[in-house]
């Protein structure tokens, strides 16, 4: 059996295909997914920047 990954916009699409009522509510966790991710990355920003800072007064 051949697997298919399918992506979030595609799977969106296709449920906005079959169940055209609930494209707010993918809407919805499509922007709360998002926004994990731009505060999942922010986070990841910080803690390198503030690991590059430690490391340069180590090296001081």
């Amino acid at each position: 059996m051949e697997l298919y990954q399918m992506d979030f916009a595609e799977l969106s699409e296709a449920i906005f295909t079959h169940y055209p009522s609930h494209k707010g509510v993918i809407m919805t966790i499509a922007e709360q997914l998002e926004e994990k991710g731009l505060e999942k990355g922010r986070a990841e920003e910080r803690q390198k920047a503030l690991a590059e800072t430690y490391a340069s007064v180590r090296r001081m």
